[in-house]
């Protein structure tokens, strides 16, 4: 038994890790062409949420495949989870980066 939850939750974590991969090539590109100067530090922030986002995706696919309907509905609620966690470790990012850009930006 599916409940509706689960297909929301799969969806959004994976749009989410979708548009945050997007974002980071576009960095990516920024970077290569000299729009943007990131430290080694920044580019490892950058690189926690995408572990979180795709932790996310994995256990939601986990949770369609589950036979059990308990253990779909509990892994389910760990992806809810895994994409809150993951979009924290984004909004923490982001507010040190406007809170702090010197520590970001310029610092090879």
């Amino acid at each position: 038994m599916v409940t509706v939850r689960q297909p929301l939750v799969e969806r959004t974590a994976r749009l989410v890790l979708a548009g945050y991969l997007l974002a980071l090539l576009l960095t990516a590109i920024a970077a290569g062409a000299g729009r943007i100067e990131l430290t080694l530090f920044a580019w490892a922030w950058l690189a926690v949420p995408v572990i979180a986002f795709g932790q996310s995706v994995w256990t939601a696919a986990r949770a369609r495949r589950a036979t059990d309907p308990a253990r779909a509905a509990d892994l389910s609620l760990q992806a809810a989870i895994q994409l809150i966690i993951g979009l924290l470790l984004l909004g923490s990012f982001l507010y040190n980066w406007y809170r702090a850009p010197q520590a970001f930006l310029n610092w090879w």
